[in-house]
């Protein structure tokens, strides 16, 4: 067709060059014996007169720690080089490539002492490994990595935890991204100032002690500083706090780089590993007629051009072996598309980190201490929970450990009884398993029915800031010192209505406290249900004085079907409303084609759109049934509620349709603030929705 150019993009897509190569020898420090070692001086003159000194290896630096040069076999000693991004955020998750030398499969990795999680550490290469960081205190640590024989290999000063952080910590160059920043020490004020680079944040609001939200302003690409501007002037600072980027996010893909004007740049990466995806076939549109189709080059890249490929499209990257994936609906300059494999990598060691038991938890020894009066504590039970108990109940302390998430049920860790043995002076000694990271412990008082099956709570206390590794153990104390007694009113807006045939069949609203770094408190007994008028009232809950100073409610209210499809839900990650009006729910979308008594017609689909609330994003996900197996991955853009399977019927190399019963999944997501056309995979993570709502169908071709 007229103007049109399909072109191979031959620019590597990871290159990295040091100035110079170098060998050096160490020097010996100290006396050499020569009567004892006449044998060094025979070495030093051969070495001079009669070796060749041997031609240095283009980008290795053997006393240097740099490399981010290509992944190779390069056949060096193993060592740790670079861990890039160097830095991130106490609480961990922080995704790092670490550099080097001789890896190999199985690596185990560990900051400050503290393991990675061994089902997220992936050797790319001998020289490159993905891991996600463990979570840490304050401070620049050490990172070591241990082979499958033992060996070790360290680097120092290569990571280190922010004073602050910034979530997400990357954004287009327009700016205008909306970032939470964290401090988890409690260091913010409302009298604080917030810059990236030399340009301040704009709509910015202190919400706490530990958290602040506002939108980035405009910039250059690349790394900039995030500076705190302190009152009396003091500066605060965290170095390549945030990364501006002019086309995708370099580390979750996605869309990016502006609307798109004649030409479209698709990167296609392996999700594990983030590798390129060679030869994967690549559609822009629909139908098996499309001007605009090709593979990926080595790079796993492919441009189209064309001076008409304007507005929004249809992408489409397909390859044997793996989920295909269509982006339906964005108007953008670039496209990275995670590739999934059908059949993930495995882990032949099951998660296991070596030296340790077979199971990746920590623990927690200390007592639980009653406060009896300002700065004494003791044994005595009586200030916080009166005796005598209630008949047929005893008094009891149940200890939670907090949360990364707020969707885990979570017993409690640990419970005392007021006929334990209490040291005075340490009080009830406990022991008890935590999971890894940064959390806190929270302790409630009260009376629990001799059998456990009820419990009634009457005081708390909360210790804060603790941080543990896989198989440690932490010494620490939980101190009950205040009474609880706080009211929280809760009251739901435009929830989709209950369809007890088809469901949703109940509303539901739980009760959290968000402690920023610490996580959130999750207990069971904040659950409230209903069948009629949505409106929910919490009694006997914690005061947000004293160590939860900086802490907020927060809440999941949804209509669902008991853990089945449909349902809808609203997340508020805080509040300080009281009434609180939840009313963001987004419509079922209800699938109307095909559907279980009405097989594909021309190969569309269609669902019901969100009547009041406009979602940012839906996911489509095609398996087969009953087995399960993944097959097609769609996101779709929010205001779409009908969309054209891709025909890739009349190529090869790609997943044919499967035979006999299938079943569509969508789940439709809002994330405040967000364009599809700089969606990336990040957003994929609940903790940036405000509100979701899902159904499915079986079907046919």
């Amino acid at each position: 067709m007229p103007g049109l150019r399909i072109r191979i993009s031959r620019t590597p897509f990871l290159c990295g060059l040091v100035p110079d190569s170098r060998y050096t020898v160490p020097r010996y420090r100290g006396f050499i014996d020569m009567k004892r070692h006449w044998w060094f001086l025979f070495l030093i003159v051969g070495l001079v007169l009669g070796c060749e000194r041997p031609d240095p290896v283009d980008g290795y630096d053997p006393d240097g720690a740099v490399n981010n040069h290509p992944d190779s076999d390069i056949p060096d000693p193993f060592r740790v080089t670079l861990v890039e991004p160097g830095h991130g955020p106490v609480e961990g998750g922080t995704d790092v490539t670490i550099r080097g030398f001789g890896f190999t499969e199985n690596m185990r990795v560990a900051f400050g002492g503290r393991f990675s999680d061994p089902t997220q550490v992936i050797t790319v290469s001998p020289t490159r490994l993905l891991a996600r960081v463990p979570a840490g205190e304050i401070g620049t640590v050490e990172v070591k990595l241990i082979e499958n024989s033992g060996k070790e290999a360290y680097l120092g000063n290569a990571f280190t935890y922010d004073r602050f952080s910034i979530d997400p910590p990357s954004g287009s160059v327009t700016g205008g991204t909306f970032v939470r920043i964290s401090s988890p020490a409690g260091e913010l004020e409302d009298t604080d100032r917030f810059f990236l680079g030399e340009q301040e944040l704009t709509d910015l609001h202190v919400v706490t002690a530990s958290t602040a939200t506002g939108r980035t302003p405009p910039s250059q690409p690349g790394s900039v500083t995030l500076r705190v501007e302190k009152i009396d002037a003091q500066n605060l600072l965290v170095a390549d706090a945030f990364a501006y980027y002019d086309t995708t996010d370099p580390a979750y893909g996605g869309l990016g780089g502006g609307p798109l004007d004649g030409a479209l740049t698709v990167t296609v990466l392996n999700t594990y590993g983030r590798v390129p995806v060679a030869d994967a076939f690549v559609l822009l549109g629909t139908g098996a007629f499309s001007p605009y189709s090709g593979r990926t080059d080595e790079n796993g890249q492919i441009t189209f051009s064309d001076p008409a490929l304007r507005g929004r499209q249809v992408l489409t990257v397909a390859k044997e072996e793996f989920i295909s994936t269509s982006v339906v609906g964005f108007d953008a300059k670039n496209a990275t598309i995670f590739l999934e494999p059908v059949i993930p990598p495995s882990d032949p060691n099951n998660g296991q980190i070596p030296s340790t038991p077979k199971t990746v938890y920590a623990q927690v020894a200390g007592a639980v201490d009653f406060k009896d009066a300002e700065f004494e504590y003791s044994c005595n039970w009586n200030r916080q929970v009166p005796s005598p108990a209630p008949a047929g109940y005893r008094r009891a302390v149940r200890v939670f450990q907090t949360l990364r998430s707020w969707n885990i049920a979570a017993p409690a860790s640990y419970t005392v009884y007021d006929t334990d043995t209490c040291v005075d002076g340490f009080g009830i000694p406990m022991l008890f398993a935590v999971w890894p990271g940064a959390f806190a412990l929270v302790g409630i008082a009260g009376y629990e029915k001799d059998d456990r099956s009820d419990f009634i709570p009457v005081a708390y206390g909360v210790t804060r800031r603790l941080v543990v590794g896989p198989a440690e153990t932490l010494n620490t104390k939980v101190v009950i010192e205040y009474q609880l007694g706080n009211r929280q009113n809760v009251s739901l807006v435009n929830a989709p209505p209950l369809v007890p045939e088809t469901g949703p069949s109940q509303y539901r609203c739980r009760l959290f406290v968000n402690i920023g770094a610490d996580g959130y408190v999750v207990l069971n007994d904040t659950v409230q249900t209903t069948d009629a008028t949505p409106q929910f009232t919490y009694e006997k809950q914690m005061f947000m004085v004293g160590p939860l100073a900086d802490a907020q409610f927060a809440l999941m209210a949804d209509a669902h079907n008991y853990g089945q499809y449909p349902f809808s839900q609203v997340f508020l990650t805080r509040f300080e409303d009281n009434p609180v009006i939840v009313d963001q729910f987004l419509g079922i979308p209800r699938p109307l084609a095909p559907t279980s008594t009405e097989p594909v017609l021309n190969d569309r689909f269609s669902f019901t759109p969100s009547p009041v609330t406009q979602p940012t994003f839906h996911i489509v996900k095609i398996n087969t049934f009953p087995k399960g197996d993944a097959w097609w991955r769609l996101y779709v853009n929010g205001p779409i509620s009908t969309f054209v399977l891709p025909d890739l019927s009349g190529f090869t190399g790609v997943p044919g349709k499967p035979a006999g019963w299938l079943y569509w999944h969508v789940q439709s997501v809002l994330v405040p603030d967000l364009s599809f056309d700089d969606f990336t995979y990040r957003y994929l993570g609940e903790k940036y929705w405000t509100s979701t709502a899902a159904d499915g169908s079986l079907f046919t071709f």
